[in-house]
């Protein structure tokens, strides 16, 4: 009986092994697959319902959008859109107080670096029904610069971390520029953007750029906190930068935007990627359906 005991044991204990690596096996595969899901390697189309936007940078008949590149391509309505006279007026004078304010720091990155994504924030901050830009991340001022030149009749709220001497430098010229149009607010825009939504409670944005701290929990807070003030009423857009990512193994910052989607908060209408192998990134953008209560990091 001991003999047989101690084969029971040993077949026990073989098996207990054989069911752990067979479920560990299947924990990775779903991790993978929803990892995948999250980097947008799936295509997703672009409804062009009643509820929709029209994006006329958009293929009617799309065969991808996993690709930015594609956008405003020779088959689209908007094939030959251009940046407003306005913005090309200006341009000198933005890149003058550009290079003035950079002179003594290391400049981040910012959204001039891809054109097409440039083309797309103009075109979407131009449409008729934006009168209110809520952005996070102000950095040198390219995405505010581009927004204010595409729509004269725009105003803008910018948050920033203010951590750069050059952003303060290039947030003087930019109220000087446009004066009653232009408000920036410095600080951890976890804080910023509440408190100015506690404060303005009527304050309704129309367009929502997301390009802030790039943590899940800032990221989530600024989505969050900028959804809350989203016009559903009249109509809005809200966009997230930075994601998707072709890497293999993202920064987990984007499941932010996954849980907006999840919880119902927002409708996502495209989503793609950069294929150039030193950007390999792109962005999401949607409509805020549903706004949700104020979220304060403490």
């Amino acid at each position: 009986m001991k003999f047989v005991r101690v084969v029971s044991s040993n077949l026990e204990s073989k098996i207990d092994k054989v069911l752990m690596i067979v479920a560990s096996s299947a924990v990775l595969l779903i991790v993978i697959l929803t990892m995948f899901h999250y980097n947008g390697l799936q295509v997703i189309p672009v409804s062009h319902g009643a509820a929709t936007p029209p994006f006329d940078f958009v293929s009617a008949a799309p065969k991808s959008l996993s690709d930015c590149d594609e956008l405003f391509g020779p088959d689209t309505a908007a094939a030959a859109f251009q940046l407003s006279a306005e913005y090309y007026d200006g341009f000198s004078a933005f890149e003058t107080a550009v290079n003035e304010s950079t002179s003594d720091e290391k400049i981040e990155g910012f959204t001039f670096e891809q054109p097409v994504q440039f083309k797309v924030l103009h075109y979407l901050a131009s449409r008729p029904n934006v009168h209110n830009i809520c952005e996070t991340g102000f950095n040198l001022g390219h995405s505010t610069f581009n927004y204010l030149t595409a729509n004269r009749h725009a105003i803008v709220h910018s948050f920033d971390l203010g951590i750069h001497q050059y952003a303060h430098k290039m947030a003087t010229f930019m109220r000087r520029r446009f004066p009653s149009r232009f408000f920036v607010h410095f600080g951890d825009s976890t804080q910023k953007v509440p408190e100015f939504a506690g404060t303005h409670p009527n304050h309704r944005c129309n367009f929502i750029y997301v390009d802030g701290g790039h943590t899940y929990s800032v990221a989530m807070a600024d989505l969050i906190n900028l959804a809350a003030m989203a016009d559903v009423d009249a109509g809005n857009i809200i966009m997230f930068d930075d994601y998707p990512t072709l890497k293999a193994f993202p920064r987990p910052f984007g499941w932010a935007w996954e849980d907006m989607r999840r919880w119902g908060y927002v409708v996502e209408l495209l989503r793609c990627s950069f294929k150039e192998k030193q950007y390999q990134r792109g962005f999401v953008i949607g409509k805020v359906i549903r706004r949700p209560r104020l979220l304060t990091q403490n």
